[in-house]
């Protein structure tokens, strides 16, 4: 599954399979923002993909 949503004035991809979840922000020229994954709290820098195996 695979959404795209606006958040804090900036696109975000939210895409997931049966063992992963990846966030991905556009690229632009904002701050960076948080976001809580289980118990962590990361930050996700324009321009920048994380992705988290789900369990």
């Amino acid at each position: 599954m695979s959404i795209k949503v606006k958040y804090q004035g900036r696109w975000i991809d939210v895409c997931t399979t049966p063992d992963t979840m990846t966030i991905a922000s556009d690229a632009c020229e904002s701050s960076p923002i948080q976001f809580r994954f289980g118990d962590e709290v990361y930050e996700l820098y324009p321009g920048q993909k994380r992705t988290f195996r789900i369990d």
